[in-house]
């Protein structure tokens, strides 16, 4: 019993944030470029790959995946292709949620490097993932969706960043 309320405050939706901005010089809007759409492209593929991973549905993230994976061939993220890859050739949850965290970080990586965000987004953690090992996600809305857990500990994490909307340089 000591155990499951350890587990459940260590879960608690904590919502505390660090704000990563960009510096606004002007106040008008750009019409995105190529690689603004394509990166965008790839985050929304991403979420609806999350969603699925959230509802504990293997298949329908498997379906995803096979639609990401359009979009990450046609963009500057090569990196991301072997994680999109296996998780869209297995039907096993675990392994999807496994890969889909190296998956995480690339897209992190990738949009740090690209700076070219549309939408806000907010870096998520949850510290009991992978055995404790934890680990993060990407999402578009504050409240806390657990892709790794999904229905056994939904609102298990915290947002450890935000991200704002940016446009290229």
């Amino acid at each position: 019993m000591l155990i499951i309320c350890v587990l459940f405050v260590a879960c608690t939706n904590d919502q505390s944030t660090n704000t990563h901005s960009s510096s606004e010089s002007d106040t008008t809007v750009a019409e995105p470029t190529s690689e603004e759409k394509s990166v965008a492209n790839v985050v929304d593929g991403y979420l609806q790959l999350k969603d699925a991973l959230v509802a504990s549905d293997a298949a329908l993230a498997k379906e995803k995946a096979i639609g990401l994976l359009e979009t990450v061939d046609a963009t500057l993220m090569p990196d991301m292709q072997q994680n999109v890859k296996t998780i869209a050739a297995t039907a096993d949850l675990e392994e999807q949620r496994i890969y889909f965290d190296s998956l995480s970080i690339n897209l992190y990586q990738n949009i740090e490097k690209f700076k070219g965000i549309q939408q806000t987004l907010y870096k998520q953690f949850c510290p009991m993932a992978f055995n404790n090992r934890g680990a993060f996600w990407l999402s578009n809305t504050e409240e806390i969706r657990n892709p790794y857990f999904g229905k056994e500990m939904l609102t298990c994490g915290n947002t450890e960043e935000v991200l704002e909307p940016q446009t290229i340089d």
